[in-house]
């Protein structure tokens, strides 16, 4: 709770709230007396017996009303011949007034925790638009996403433990995982009261999390009167008198509507307003993104006659209100459910059911509720029909609601970045209204344009790039700010605004289709003009700058360039963390900056020491990969200017370093650096040891060289380093501190080189100036010194020493305030001088190290006069030199004792990070040391000007200073790689003359065994008997697979080849080249069905029949970005086969298995145990079979100008051997999945010649097989189809199950029938129109005729 003093804003807040509250809800009071009864006593004027005994129709007595007239108005008898007619109403004996009743109710009797709930006192008219805005903004409520009413008795009764326990678990889990509201009547005794316990036994603590509000009669609460008050904080003691036939509140509700309508010891007065409200709710949207609006369910437990009357009011609203009876709490739930159970199939009931919800609404609800296991199980199946766009729309919701798990699940069926990431949906996001955090991405952006931003200004990804441009700085360019994405980012403006101009978008198709997510084929101008593919990348650096770190951590994981992405991670939130800090509005959430600053980090360490571990040299190269979509930084640019001193220090990092500075770098720089510069060290001592004479000498004019040469190559550096401005450019380089050196050290030596051409003083300034200038340069060897790894931690420690500006300001002060009294004392007669500001603090600060001047001590020593007031300096200098030397002095020393102490431990860290810098100097300097390094800029000029002759950009190194160590570390590699490859072809030359060996000894021996066989025949016939053995099949080896649609099983005969050719055939192949595939996988068994003739004769019919042996091959799972193969009876993957035998498969090819879930197979063991996948997958396969059979024949006999020639794929039988499980397999399509028809007839509108065909198809097998056999659930891609539905009307038992378990039998025909549409194939082919269709009892008794016959 805010201070009112301390927070005026919080004062005025309430004030606001409490004027609102009372100006908008009221209570109601009776103002007339109408007599309920004048039976009792008849008198005038009113006596004290008629006060206490007669009652008003509203439930109070005469001295219970409150008159504004002194004498009541009424008349307590009537007169002679004249009847009280008039009747007791709301509208016309109450009076509205500003409600005097709402605050909090502080229950006391629940011991085990804290609780409290919001009240208000409310009118029975009042608006459900005030109550639904005051639970909103003055409660705080979260926005509902369902709404469970719970009806049922309202005096107490007991239900069973089982009961309960489902009621209550069942009814706080609903809520609480879907952000529910429960709606009761508030009260102690009843449903109310379970109601209570469930969210005591079950519910949070959390007051804003239990959304229980009792609507609850003003009238009947036992000791009402206590909680009147404005705004207040009220004991209630739920425990009332036994006696009283009022009733008390529970205390596990979070809120009340107390509703008033002028009576007393009334109930039902709330059911009213309950109803309105709970129908305002119903049109509320879940969320403001979402159009779904809020569902509606009703729950009933137990309850009286009026319960029966209510449920009907549910369901014959529209839209219908599902109602949840629960079974065995007594009275009407339980009439309600036998009820039900009787009249299942009364039409009268089940016309009242509610619609079917499409699966686009099925799945923003399930994304309100964050329910993503439900989506991925019920929603996104194999086979569902989706609007077009709608799951590009679920993810951009997703995405703005920070629903991690549901974009993880619409990214594992196929929703891919480049496809769903447009500029419209990453502006969308981006300019998502989130509060704080929007407030904080715009302050960023008026940072990094250096401008306000006007009210409602809504940002581009051109403001995003240079909020990512200014907040990892340097030389970084973010790709939104590019020139050639302004340019197609303008474009694509100007393209939007004609469109808008010409018209407006078409309205979208539906279509159908058998996968959850397809491809979106957007048409829009805009980005046909802007040909740019965003990716993860994008949607992490959005997910960082909403500060969404759940989602910023998923979209880690995926795609390429972890590494990158996690240093980039840490470096935005920690530069946004220091914008917090600068601005005092975000201080709370500089803290939360700095944790997911350091988590990422952690994580790009993390996975640089994994990387390391594996292959130290890929880890390296890894760091000093350019990365074109991070502004081709490399990993350890950006780790170096995100300041991560932990991976930059990190064993890969350093040994990188290390082998930079130790070989290349040390031999071609290192040495000629350090010669070269203590060189000119030698000769500017010498220069400015001697005389200076009028010319400069020798060593001087190699000194100027040096110098001169340097500041080119400084200038240098600055034009070619990344920055495109050069401001920038010069920004950048200003922030190291050796450069501001350079810079001071080179333009004092041109002041003294200047001013020593002039005679004197002007020269002798000039020598001066080069005394100075020696300095800097002397100082600059202590960045030689810093690479060293001895002497670099202690100069990281003496850096960070100097750095002690606070204490010296309190040191100078103590000093000018004891000179400064010092001197005007001692010396009261001085002229103005310049000489008076050297005195005031020359003695004072050399007495900081102990000068104490004794002999100066007393002025008067000596006979020297003695200026008044004399004595105070040898006080005030007692006093300084306590201050200033013992204590400043002293703080000073435990200063920098306890920087020594605190960078001891990670002083060798800081230099680790510092050393990079250091040698990354050293790096991008051309190779010649000053004053030759001229001639390596000339060389640089010559080779630039060549380049730019032939017209090609240079193909030379990038700012990046590690593209020598790359050929050196490539060179290394390929050497390696040689040896190897060497070692390699020795080995396979060795291995091909033991096979050789391997293959004459396996010729001998199948030579002997030749000439054992002959030897062994006696004869031709023997001979022949013993081949026909070898051909036999061993009965006991064949399989005995269940019934088949044809005939039974029959057997191939195997022909032996000669092992002598054998052999050749395999030496031979070992001769033919071949890129080795390695082989991954589980072997399986493939059964294949084989066609053969029924005959001798080739031109009868054919059968089909199960292979008796199972052939081997190796399939491995493979994961795919094309969707889910996810049905509503089976589970469908892709496999890559590697190897088969004898090609039951072709290597190298994807197919697809598809298993039966376990619920179906679950349903269909008790018609067959023991092996109930086998047989729905046998069933399976025979029903693409017949469908094949039917495709076959139709192609046939169709006119042969109808050119389409669809066909249906071949299915075989899979065993997986290592779980035992039967599957099918098919080849793999790609392309556009259209479905054309399901199971249940429903069939789209054609738009081509083959969707024609395929319908007609349809038709034509329920023509061709005299209505017997129909075949839907056509799909595929283009030509071929397949998971066809072969649909028997008899065929609906499980005995006589021929085919699939998906077969609907009649109702499917029926379907068919009513929703077919004969086209122009369905009259080519001669079949009749389906428009006088037989009835469902003619389809029986045709199909008990068909069967009866084939019996």
């Amino acid at each position: 709770m805010c201070s009112l003093i301390s927070n005026p804003e919080c004062f005025f807040f309430l004030q606001s709230r409490k004027s609102w509250i009372e100006e908008t809800l009221f209570k109601r009071e009776c103002v007339r007396f109408i007599p309920s009864s004048w039976d009792q006593h008849r008198c005038v004027p009113v006596c004290q017996i008629c006060q206490n005994l007669i009652r008003c129709y509203c439930g109070r007595l005469v001295g219970e009303h409150s008159w504004q007239e002194p004498v009541p108005p009424l008349s307590f008898y009537a007169a002679s011949g004249q009847e009280m007619e008039e009747d007791w109403s709301i509208e016309v004996h109450t009076r509205a007034s500003p409600t005097n009743a709402y605050g909090t109710i502080d229950f006391e009797d629940t011991a085990t925790r804290v609780c409290r709930a919001k009240y208000v006192r409310v009118a029975v008219d009042s608006k459900p638009e005030a109550l639904l805005q005051l639970m909103l903004r003055e409660w705080q409520m979260e926005r509902p996403k369902l709404l469970l009413t719970v009806q049922g008795g309202t005096e107490n009764f007991v239900l069973p433990p089982k009961v309960m326990q489902a009621f209550s678990k069942g009814l706080i889990t609903a809520a609480l995982s879907t952000g529910g509201w429960i709606l009761t009547d508030g009260i102690n005794t009843g449903v109310s009261k379970y109601v209570g316990e469930a969210v005591k036994v079950f519910g949070g603590h959390d007051l804003r999390k239990r959304n229980t509000v009792g609507i609850t009669p003003w009238g009947v609460i036992d000791n009402n009167m206590d909680l009147i008050g404005r705004d207040v904080f009220k004991p209630y003691q739920p425990l009332g008198n036994p006696l009283s036939k009022r009733v008390c509140l529970n205390g596990f509700h979070s809120h009340f509507l107390l509703v008033d309508d002028g009576t007393l010891g009334k109930y039902g007065c709330q059911q009213g307003l309950r109803r309105k409200l709970e129908k305002h709710i119903q049109q509320q949207k879940i969320h403001p993104r979402l159009n779904q609006r809020v569902p509606m369910v009703c729950v009933v437990v137990e309850g009286g006659p009026s319960i029966a009357f209510t449920v009907l009011d549910y369901v014959s609203s529209a839209p219908p209100v599902p109602v949840f009876v629960f079974e065995g709490s007594g009275r009407a739930a339980d009439l309600l459910s036998f009820l039900h159970k009787q009249t299942a199939n009364d039409r009268y009931f089940n016309k009242h059911s509610p619609d079917l919800v499409c699966p686009a609404e099925q799945l923003n609800m399930a994304l309100a509720w964050d329910q993503a296991d439900i989506a991925q199980k019920d929603i996104l199946v194999y086979g569902q029909h989706w609007p077009v766009g709608s799951l590009e729309k679920a993810m951009l919701d997703a995405l703005v609601l920070d629903r991690v798990s549901f974009v993880k699940m619409l990214i594992d069926n196929g929703m891919t970045m480049s496809h769903f990431l447009t500029v419209e949906r990453l502006e969308d996001l981006y300019n998502t209204p989130l509060g704080q955090t929007q407030r904080f991405l715009q302050h960023l952006v008026e940072d990094a344009k250096q401008t306000s931003l006007p009210a409602g200004y809504r940002l581009s990804l051109i403001d995003v790039g240079l909020v990512i441009e200014y907040l990892i700085g340097g030389a970084y360019r973010s790709s939104y700010t590019r020139k050639h994405f302004r340019a197609a980012y303008s474009r694509m403006l100007g393209l939007k605004s004609n469109s808008r101009r010409n018209g407006s978008r078409q309205d979208l198709q539906f279509f159908r289709t058998a996968q959850p997510y397809k491809r979106k084929v957007d048409s829009s101008l805009g980005d046909a003009s802007l040909q740019v593919l965003f990716n993860f990348n994008d949607l992490f650096v959005w997910a960082v700058l909403q500060q969404r770190q759940q989602m910023a951590l998923f979209l880690w994981q995926h795609g390429e360039e972890a590494l990158a992405r996690a240093i980039v991670g840490c470096k935005l939130y920690r530069s946004m963390a220091f914008e917090a800090r600068l601005s005092s509005m975000y201080d709370n959430i500089a803290e939360k900056f700095k944790a997911d600053s350091l988590e990422f980090g952690k994580l790009a360490v993390d996975v640089l020491d994994c990387a390391f571990r594996q292959n130290g040299q890929m880890a390296m190269k890894l760091l000093t990969s350019e990365m074109e979509a991070w502004s081709h930084f490399t990993c350890l640019q950006l780790a170096v200017s995100s300041c991560h001193r932990p991976f930059v220090s990190h064993s890969c990092t350093q040994t990188l370093l290390t082998d930079l500075w130790t070989g290349p770098l040390n031999m071609r720089k290192n040495s000629f650096m350090k010669m070269s510069y203590l060189c000119f060290l030698m000769l500017f001592s010498f220069v400015v040891l001697v005389k200076m004479e009028n010319r400069p000498s020798i060593q001087e004019w190699l000194v100027i060289f040096y110098i001169v040469s340097t500041a080119v190559e400084k200038t240098r550096e600055v034009l070619m380093s990344e920055p495109r401005k050069l401001r920038q450019k010069l920004k950048i380089w200003f922030s190291e501190y050796w450069n501001i050196s350079d810079f001071v050290a080179i333009l004092l030596f041109l002041v003294g080189f200047a001013l020593r051409w002039h005679s004197d003083p002007y020269r002798t300034a000039g020598r001066i100036a080069y005394c100075l200038d020696i300095i800097f340069w002397f100082i600059r060897v202590l960045d030689l010194l810093a690479v060293n790894q001895h002497a670099g931690p202690y100069l990281t420690i003496i850096t960070k020493m100097v750095n002690m500006f606070f204490i010296v300001v309190m040191m100078a002060i103590v000093l000018l305030s004891f000179g400064v009294s010092r001197k005007a004392i001692l010396s009261p007669d001085e002229e103005p001088s310049w000489s008076l500001a050297r005195d005031i603090v020359f003695q004072p600060y050399w007495m900081i190290f102990g000068e104490v001047y004794a002999g100066e001590i007393d002025p008067c020593a000596g006979g020297n006069s003695c200026p008044p007031a004399s004595f105070l300096t040898s006080f005030l200098q007692a006093v300084y030199m306590f201050v200033q030397y013992i204590i400043m002095v002293n703080v000073l020393i435990a200063f920098f004792n306890n920087i020594y102490f605190d960078m001891a431990s990670t002083s060798n860290k800081l230099w680790k990070y510092n050393r990079y810098r250091y040698i990354m100097t050293y790096q991008e300097r051309p190779w010649l040391p000053p004053p030759l390094i001229l001639l390596s800029h000339m060389a640089l000029a010559l080779r630039c000007i060549y380049w730019k002759l032939l017209g090609n950009t240079e193909p030379g190194e990038r700012g990046s200073g590690l593209s020598e160590y790359y050929m050196f570390v490539s060179e290394e590699m390929s050497v390696m790689v040689g040896e190897i490859s060497e070692k390699v072809n020795c080995i396979q030359h060795s291995l091909s003359e033991l096979d050789c060996q391997m293959g004459q000894l396996q010729d001998l021996s199948a030579l002997a065994v030749d000439t054992l066989t002959l030897l062994t025949a006696s004869d031709s016939l023997q001979k022949e008997e013993a081949r026909l053995a070898q051909c036999r099949i061993n009965p006991t080896l064949q399989h005995v697979l269940p019934h088949s649609w044809t005939l039974p099983h029959r057997s191939n005969t195997d022909c032996d080849v000669p092992t002598t050719e054998r052999n050749n055939l395999m030496r031979l192949a070992q001769t033919i080249p071949f890129t080795p595939v390695s082989i991954f996988g589980e072997e399986v068994s493939i059964y294949t069905l084989e066609e053969a003739p029924c005959d001798a004769d080739a031109d009868s019919p054919s059968a089909s029949f199960w292979s008796s042996k199972g052939l081997s091959a190796i399939l491995q799972p493979l994961s795919s970005e094309e969707g889910s193969l996810d049905g509503g009876l089976r589970q469908g993957c892709r496999m890559l086969c590697t190897w088969a035998e004898q090609d039951v498969l072709k290597p190298g090819l994807i197919y697809v298995a598809k298993a039966f879930k376990s619920e179906v197979v679950h349903v269909w063991q008790k018609h067959f145990p023991g092996s109930t996948a086998l047989q729905l997958c046998l069933r399976e396969i025979q029903q693409q079979r017949a469908a094949q059979k039917m495709m076959q024949v139709f192609n046939q006999i169709k006119p042969h100008d109808m050119h389409p020639t669809p066909r249906f794929l071949d299915v075989s039988l899979v065993l997986w051997h290592s779980n035992g499980q039967w599957l099918t397999i098919e080849r793999n399509m790609t392309g556009d999945f259209r479905k054309y028809n399901n199971n249940t007839g429903e069939e789209i509108t054609p738009c081509s010649s083959l969707e024609d065909m395929l319908l007609a198809f349809s038709h034509w097998t329920y023509e061709h097989s005299c209505k017997e056999l129909l075949v839907l659930d056509i799909q595929g891609v283009g030509e071929e189809l397949t998971d066809p539905t072969v649909i028997m009307a008899d065929d609906q038992r499980w005995r006589d199950l021929l085919f699939g378990p998906d077969n609907l039998g009649v109702a499917a025909i029926n379907g068919f029938l009513q929703k077919h549409t004969c086209n122009l194939c369905c009259h080519r082919l001669g079949l009749k129109d389906l428009r006088t269709r037989p009835t469902s009892s003619e389809i029986s008794s045709e199909a008990g005729r068909i069967s009866r016959k084939e019996e």
